[in-house]
């Protein structure tokens, strides 16, 4: 990934997200969840007939495809912002209409996993993605983007089966009407009181608690209660430092459509990563681990090309103009 800052086809590199991490990943996922079979229907029952769809696991060959909604809903997060960039951005038509069709079939495994969290991630990657590219091309374009996903989203609400919008409902109730009871306060007080009682951290772990151990639900928390205080900082330093890294590149990004499609790709990922860490555990999943920063760091590097390249031209500029002035001179 180091590698592709020296990269300057910007249409083989959107050629590379699409097919070699969105595509796969999509695919997979859809396959489990169409072609799977159920592997802990007895343990997810536990949970109640309300939540017991969101701790489904499924068995595809020799693999088991986490699909509960904490889980899968970090992947599928990412993987609506990234295909969403690719959509919307006047790549080739062949392109953005695979690309949109993995965003209809993320956005539907989304709805149906009623991962609340992650569609808010979701939604926040989104609105970074349109505020960068309006400072890029034309505002009556990105409305024209808005309309569409927008539409696209809907549509997709009104084709899901009626289970799904009942979970959806019962998943609404319990996150957002009822959200003063939710869980997640819970949760993170009870990682809040492990820090203060264990400031050096524990080394790594995903559990917290003495006598009941729980999930803090909260990645900035994990790193805290794993490495302490000081230790716990590098991650929200790692995502605050590419948000702002993104955001600066932005303003040197050229107007080639691969490559801004690219380039908001991993703006929308990062904010999706950054507001996803607040609710959920990634690292628990390596795979879904190893997709987000491989989306991440790809689309990083990338945009650094395209960076360069703005720089080199603004420099060919300046020295072009100081040799006129100074043949005029002469």
């Amino acid at each position: 990934y180091v590698r592709m800052k020296d990269s300057r086809n910007y249409q083989a590199n959107l050629l590379g997200l699409l097919y070699c991490l969105i595509i796969p990943s999509t695919l997979i996922l859809l396959a489990a969840k169409l072609f799977g079979t159920q592997t802990n229907v007895w343990q997810a029952s536990l949970h109640g007939a309300s939540g017991a769809e969101g701790y489904i696991d499924y068995r595809l060959g020799k693999v088991i495809v986490d699909f509960s909604r904490t889980g899968v809903g970090f992947i599928l997060a990412v993987l609506i912002c990234a295909s969403t960039a690719v959509t919307v951005l006047q790549v080739k038509l062949r392109e953005r209409l695979i690309a949109g069709t993995c965003l209809v079939l993320n956005v539907y495994l989304l709805l149906a996993s009623g991962s609340f969290g992650s569609m808010l991630a979701v939604l926040c990657g989104l609105t970074a993605m349109f505020y960068a590219q309006g400072r890029k091309v034309k505002i009556t374009k990105v409305i024209a983007s808005l309309a569409v996903v927008f539409f696209m989203l809907l549509l997709i609400y009104g084709l899901s089966p009626s289970s799904t919008k009942d979970y959806l409902g019962k998943r609404f109730e319990h996150r957002v009407v009822n959200i003063a009871e939710a869980d997640r306060f819970t949760l993170w007080s009870r990682a809040v009181d492990y820090i203060l009682e264990y400031p050096m951290g524990v080394g790594l772990t995903y559990m917290v608690g003495d006598k009941v151990k729980t999930h803090p639900h909260n990645e900035y928390l994990v790193y805290m209660v794993s490495y302490g205080v000081i230790g716990g900082l590098a991650y929200p330093f790692l995502v605050i430092g590419l948000l702002v890294s993104f955001f600066l590149k932005g303003k040197r990004m050229i107007k080639d459509p691969p490559a801004l499609a690219v380039y908001l790709a991993g703006l929308g990922v990062t904010v999706a990563v950054a507001v996803n860490s607040m609710t959920d555990n990634v690292g628990v999943n390596r795979w879904y681990f190893n997709i987000m920063w491989s989306l991440i760091w790809y689309c990083y590097f990338c945009s650094r090309a395209g960076q360069v390249v703005v720089d080199r031209e603004r420099i060919t500029t300046k020295t072009g103009f100081a040799g006129a002035t100074v043949a005029r001179l002469k």
